[in-house]
């Protein structure tokens, strides 16, 4: 594009990419963030899983034990095993190792093959106790076989208890009866649990945070390439957009002053729509190169100084056609095709090449008939002179409903004063400044056009 706005380009450019570095920057940190937390959960999770089951084997190995006392202590005192069960937890005596001491059972009771009631435990003067109780209460008693004990974890207040019925047995293998119990998690296996969940995750914290530190540069490095290698594609393309609009201004015998007017003024009246941004751009491709397909025409139709006769005008129409044969062979350009396969289409259906009409007609294209008009009449030309603003604008009013889309002249009339005021007799650098300012604002180049 215009050189003469390079360095105030580059500059933006320059500082658009610290921000987008910084904000790279604070992506790369939060990505691993998220990605140390998961890691981190799943590894408390996996965690988690051992725990629980390194504390369901501790409550199986101790209900296991008291069984094992519960029939020794039947057959020694002659008492019944749901007595022998409820004395042996009240009395607490049994050894636990330090390091299984995963919690208490702190409700518990014994019943026969029957399912008679014959022993209670509740451990005193613990609140877990009654909530235990209460479940347990409302449960169905289970009967499983003495080589699968029952066990569930169940959340009680918000805190996990292991739910347990085992069979006990006679030396002869008969069984006796079933004990349920209600084993309690301690505070101090739940302060392990939270532990090593901290632990874990300031762990995988601590690896993908050293991980994105001594990747970030690399990332860095190239995302800065990858920026320069847009700008520069973007720049080649703008140059193309230019130059073939600018081939066909030289050879119309017009300047590229049209080209960069009825291009300012399409996107005036898209921002006054509130047109989306992408269908700006195909608008601004499509306003450069609305005429593109005129180079090919003969020269002694496309600079014949008189009126065309018929078959000559039939010749003329065709650069439509060949416009979009043109635009059709790149796919950057291919966006430009509404504008200009259809700026010569009438709101009546009365234009050419396809005779649509009304909303048929793409809405780029009843925008660019608009200001390619406007522009035309009151421009100077070797053949006339430039027409007032009134008198422009009452020929466009003259093709209101027929030519135009009276909705958009409507808003095109209240926007004509200003652009006629800044616009209708500049060439040159204002009009290059002003279409630079278009470009950067739609066509941004650099590191700014990347997205993560």
């Amino acid at each position: 594009m215009p050189e003469t706005a390079a360095p105030e380009r580059s500059k933006t450019s320059r500082s658009l990419s610290t921000f987008v570095y910084r904000t790279l920057a604070l992506r790369v940190l939060a990505v691993s963030l998220c990605v140390a937390l998961v890691f981190g959960l799943l590894i408390y999770a996996a965690q988690s899983r051992n725990i629980g089951r390194n504390v369901l084997e501790g409550a199986l190995n101790r209900l296991d034990l008291i069984l094992y006392q519960t029939r020794l202590m039947a057959q020694e005192q002659a008492i019944e095993p749901g007595r022998a069960f409820e004395q042996l937890l009240g009395l607490g005596r049994l050894p636990i190792p330090a390091r299984q001491h995963y919690g208490d059972f702190v409700y518990a009771f014994f019943y026969t093959a029957a399912g008679d009631k014959k022993g209670t435990f509740k451990k005193a003067d613990d609140p877990r106790a009654d909530l235990a109780q209460r479940f347990v209460a409302t449960t169905t008693s289970r009967f499983p076989s003495p080589e699968a004990p029952f066990h569930r974890v169940v959340r009680l207040a918000g805190r996990p208890y292991i739910h347990l019925v085992a069979a006990v047995e006679t030396p002869e293998h008969a069984v006796v009866g079933y004990a349920e119990a209600m084993f309690a998690l301690s505070d101090r296996t739940l302060a392990a649990v939270r532990r090593s969940t901290f632990v874990s995750i300031g762990y995988m914290l601590a690896v993908v945070l050293c991980t994105a530190a001594m990747l970030y540069p690399v990332i860095l490095h190239l995302t800065r390439r990858l920026a320069r290698y847009s700008e520069t594609l973007l720049d080649s393309n703008m140059e193309t957009l230019a130059v073939l609009g600018s081939a066909i201004a030289k050879r119309d015998s017009d300047t590229d002053a049209h080209n960069y007017r009825v291009t300012i003024y399409a996107v005036r009246m898209a921002e006054a729509l509130g047109m989306d941004p992408v269908a700006t751009q195909r608008l601004i491709k499509g306003a450069f190169l609305h005429d593109v397909g005129k180079i090919g025409i003969r020269d002694e139709i496309l600079l014949k100084p008189g009126r065309l006769d018929e078959k000559e005008y039939a010749v003329m129409k065709t650069h439509v056609a060949h416009g979009g044969d043109i635009v059709q062979r790149s796919k950057w350009l291919e966006e430009a095709a509404d504008v200009v396969t259809a700026h010569h289409e009438k709101y009546d259906g009365n234009g050419y090449p396809r005779g649509m009409k009304a909303e048929q007609i793409p809405l780029a294209a009843r925008i660019f008939a608009i200001v390619d008009v406007f522009d035309a009449l009151n421009s100077k030309r070797p053949y006339k002179k430039p027409l007032s603003l009134q008198e422009t604008m009452q020929i466009l009013e003259q093709g209101r409903g027929t030519h135009f889309d009276p909705r958009l002249l409507d808003l095109f009339a209240t926007l004509a004063p200003g652009l006629y005021k800044e616009f209708s007799d500049q060439e040159g650098a204002p009009l290059r400044a002003a279409l630079e300012q278009i470009t950067r604002k739609y066509f941004s180049a650099g590191i700014e056009t990347l997205t993560y």
